[in-house]
């Protein structure tokens, strides 16, 4: 079945429950139509507040949120339950204190489940807005795939920037939004009838356990480095196996079954044209630089950024989105799993974190070729000390935010032998980003003294277009996009549904 024939919108029901209760959240004051009158403060027993449900969404729609799942996860409802009774609780809990919360919709979106970050970008864009996926003709070509891919009849047609959409991504889900908010910056769907494109159209992007700076576990799981070819697996990996039995799967399964069971939608790249065994014997898709390990890689996405950063066209952030990131990190010693399927899912990643931690980064082989390390204009330079913490699979450092940042890591950790470190500010081109240890604290800038913690009467995440960072310690990767019933789960995304509340806010008052 298509995925826009799946149920992708979910509609949200009544939950008799007033148990849970957060008193973190800020002041929100309902938005004020002509034909309805309210009260400054509304009370849990109100007339207006009582009867809260589509009526009063009538008046002021609130964005929805897109969903965006990572590598190998398919998009379902189930995956993301109960998001439904979390934002039930956090309406009324926000009643309970006189604060307004409006119901919004969520969105499931079904983007290549392995594919690249360009590809999922441009089917995402597809599903939302309606029509015939264009991944570009110049991108088409280069990669050696089919230019166009499915048609959809659009999820959310209107989007655009009067009607902006909200957007979290686990995983491999969070680059691929970043990547679409590029797209959308620089007029990449422009070819196909979209003229008036930017990076407004994005009300918010958080990212869960998103590897927005590329993760080294990539190469333990079969990709090669350099001295071998850009996207070169090892036969005898994990990856290597794994992606020969997805073209067998490809080949053997009919098209009816597969996007009924587990759609891959590499449609675009005719595997049947090339024949199973030279599928198998080096995929054109699996061992090339077009898929979503290689973008993965940490030296893919640095040269993403620099290729970014030199076309001018789009700044790294949007000034009119709110950007925020979990950074999921494994602990010792662990905590004890409340439940049986966070038991089944901690212990097999917490073997893996110990694999992760100990790879033995090196620039210039791991990531990127000696030939790019002296020609880049930009020094690449890490500390791979800085990059051992991990969630099981990706790096804490990370899953922080995209490029390159002196304060906080990513490949400006520390200066190149001979050179300088910056310590002017004003020199400095990394994203604003401001950082938090956990949901309870406040955000300051990276390694800041508690005196140096913004004040409490300060909205600290208030402003657009900075990067807005919290650490998330004992949880593993699938914790936070994955439901297993955990109170880390509920806790997070009741942070998550009444911040963007507040979002919704500051934009209509900004």
């Amino acid at each position: 079945m298509p995925p826009h024939e799946h149920s992708n919108t979910l509609y949200l029901s009544r939950r008799e429950s007033d148990e849970y209760s957060d008193n973190s959240a800020h002041h929100l004051s309902p938005p004020v139509s002509p034909s309805f009158s309210v009260t400054d403060t509304l009370s849990p027993t109100s007339t207006a507040f009582t009867d809260y449900g589509s009526d009063h969404d009538d008046y002021y729609e609130a964005p929805p949120l897109v969903l965006v799942a990572g590598f190998l996860a398919p998009s379902s409802k189930a995956s993301w339950d109960p998001l439904e009774e979390i934002q039930e609780l956090a309406i009324r809990d926000e009643a309970a204190n006189g604060r307004w919360l409006l119901r919004r919709k969520f969105i499931l979106v079904t983007p290549g489940m392995c594919s690249s970050l360009h590809d999922r970008a441009c089917e995402i864009f597809a599903q939302l807005k309606g029509g015939r996926v264009d991944y570009g003709e110049e991108h088409s070509s280069e990669e050696g795939h089919g230019r166009y891919g499915r048609v959809y009849e659009g999820l959310y047609p209107q989007w655009s920037a009067t009607h902006p959409l909200h957007f979290v991504g686990h995983s491999l889900g969070g680059p691929t939004i970043y990547k679409l908010q590029e797209l959308l910056a620089t007029g990449f769907f422009a070819t196909a009838g979209h003229t008036n494109t930017s990076a407004d159209w994005m009300r918010s992007l958080t990212g869960l356990s998103a590897p927005f700076r590329g993760t080294t576990a990539v190469y333990l799981l079969g990709t090669q480095p350099y001295p071998h070819p850009p996207g070169d697996v090892n036969p005898l990996s994990f990856g290597g196996i794994a992606y020969r039995a997805l073209h067998l799967y490809e080949h053997l399964v009919p098209a009816s079954l597969r996007r009924a069971l587990f759609d891959l939608q590499v449609d675009h790249w005719d595997f049947s044209a090339h024949g199973l065994w030279n599928c198998l014997r080096k995929s054109p898709w699996a061992e090339g630089k077009d898929n979503a390990p290689y973008d993965l890689c940490v030296g893919a996405r640095w040269r993403d950024w620099e290729k970014m950063r030199e076309s001018k066209k789009w700044s790294g952030v949007g000034a009119r989105t709110w950007y925020r990131s979990f950074a999921t990190k494994l602990v010792a010693p662990p905590p004890t799993p409340t439940t049986l399927s966070t038991a089944l899912t901690s212990l097999p990643l917490r073997l893996l974190s110990y694999w992760v931690q100990g790879y033995q980064f090196t620039p210039g082989t791991s990531a990127i070729t000696p030939a790019e390390h002296a020609a880049a204009p930009n020094s690449f330079s890490l500390d791979p000390a800085v990059w051992g913490d991990n969630d099981g699979i990706c790096c804490v450092v990370g899953q922080y935010h995209p490029g390159a940042c002196k304060r906080c890591g990513g490949w400006y950790a520390q200066a190149p032998v001979g050179v300088a470190q910056k310590e002017d500010d004003e020199e400095d081109d990394s994203l604003p980003c401001l950082h938090r240890r956990s949901l309870n604290s406040r955000y300051a800038h990276y390694g800041a003294k508690e005196k140096e913690k913004i004040k409490d009467d300060e909205a600290e995440d208030e402003k657009p277009g900075v990067w807005h960072v919290t650490e998330v310690a004992g949880a593993t990767h699938l914790d936070l996009g994955m439901w297993n019933g955990s109170d880390l789960h509920w806790t997070c995304w009741t942070d998550i549904v009444k911040w963007l509340g507040r979002v919704d806010e500051w934009a209509v008052r900004g």
